[in-house]
């Protein structure tokens, strides 16, 4: 087990986002606030790999910033 079990935001002067989580086909494999991704879809581990995230957090203007990477699962 690595030491990395959850993947979320680190955020300065807030707490509320969107984390997207995207398969290689672009589907939606996870979508929810405010909460960490712990690489599973309905209890289910996902297959190694490399998946797109999206993170869209507001600003204290709920102005709304979008980050976007990728993550690897292994």
């Amino acid at each position: 087990n690595d030491d990395n079990d959850y993947f979320y935001p680190s955020i300065i002067g807030g707490n509320n986002y969107n984390m997207r989580i995207y398969d290689g086909w672009g589907k939606i494999i996870y979508n929810e606030d405010n909460s960490k991704w712990d690489g599973t879809i309905n209890d289910n581990l996902i297959p190694n790999g490399v998946y797109a995230y999206s993170i869209t957090v507001l600003d204290f203007k709920d102005k709304p910033f979008i980050y976007t990477g990728l993550i690897t699962i292994y």
